[in-house]
């Protein structure tokens, strides 16, 4: 497999052809994994958590849908507006959960004002500033935010003010290796312990993507960036376990843990949905370097895939919810 891996590498090019190479994988503590979900839904409206059964006792982590998003938190140049995500973290300290931040630098849903060409020039100092911000308001709550999504999908969504950021330098992808960079300061600036991650989606099954993606964590984890993979785990309606079970073992060979960012099956009919949750969540579960598993929405009508839900509107469980309820009490 690593063969083969390495002739897409040299296929690819130079720029994914820096990746250092395998690693031993990590291994999870037993008894350690999670499962999380997330805060708000795909519209814009805040969906109400108030009385989720599963928040606090199935599920222990959280990461904001949208609410944490760079055009969320500051739509006006310079007016930041922090009151879902107040929220969303007052929430998690009451019911206990560990939060990831969703995201700072991603090619969609930055706000408009950051692709002006009279201010594109400036986003380095701009996105440095946003970080920094962030940090300084959440990088004391050490007891909530325990993660931070820095880059979102560089390859499927860069970022169009990149060049701005170092564009591909040397490495191909200095931009990425910046935005870690300012992170980590001001991580550390603020006393936070928040390990950093990377994102993406496509990346589960292996392939060119999934080579690309591994280059760009490995030089990110020699330079001591990023502690965490992200695979956000969409559209794998059709996927098959080996397949996906043969990725996990490709991106483990990095030595970094994996997370299960985003995932969910749109897939209407109970039955199919719950057969195909149990094969694939049975391979995230059971691989040694996967540290946790989380839903993107876990209600009915709160989602961005209409079908993708496991408790439905009236509260009641969709046959999957009940398998993985049994299933991860084991």
């Amino acid at each position: 497999m690593r063969n083969t891996f390495a002739a897409v590498i040299l296929a690819l090019g130079p720029a994914t052809a820096f990746a250092s190479g395998a690693a031993e994988p990590f291994a999870a503590e037993p008894g350690s994994k999670f499962l999380g979900s997330t805060w708000r839904g795909h519209d814009g409206k805040q969906v109400s958590h108030a009385n989720d059964p599963l928040f606090g006792t199935m599920l222990t982590q959280i990461t904001p849908e949208n609410a944490g998003k760079w055009r969320m938190l500051e739509r006006d140049k310079g007016s930041y507006t922090w009151q879902n995500y107040d929220r969303m973290m007052d929430y998690a300290a009451g019911k206990g959960l560990t939060a990831k931040h969703h995201v700072f630098v991603w090619g969609l849903q930055q706000p408009d004002w950051s692709t002006e060409p009279r201010n594109l020039k400036n986003m380095k100092n701009e996105c440095d500033r946003f970080i920094g911000d962030f940090f300084t308001r959440y990088g004391g709550r050490t007891n909530v935010l325990k993660y931070a999504e820095v880059v979102n999908e560089p390859i499927s969504q860069p970022a169009a003010y990149r060049n701005a950021l170092g564009g591909d330098g040397g490495t191909g992808w200095d931009w990425v290796v910046w935005t870690f960079e300012r992170a980590r300061f001001h991580a550390d600036r603020t006393g936070s312990p928040a390990k950093l991650m990377l994102n993406e989606w496509g990346v589960e099954r292996g392939g060119g993507k999934a080579v690309r993606y591994r280059a760009i964590a490995e030089l990110l984890r020699d330079r001591q960036l990023a502690d965490v993979i992200g695979l956000q785990a969409h559209f794998l309606e059709d996927a098959i376990a080996g397949d996906v079970r043969k990725g996990l073992d490709f991106m483990a060979e990095t030595g970094l843990p994996l997370w299960i960012t985003e995932f969910e099956l749109n897939i209407a009919d109970d039955d199919a949905h719950a057969a195909k949750f149990k094969e694939l969540f049975t391979v995230f579960w059971e691989h040694p370097s996967v540290i946790g598993v989380t839903f993107w929405g876990h209600v009915q009508g709160g989602m961005w895939r209409k079908n993708g839900y496991l408790l439905r509107a009236d509260g009641t469980e969709r046959p999957a919810l009940t398998w993985l309820r049994e299933y991860v009490s084991k």
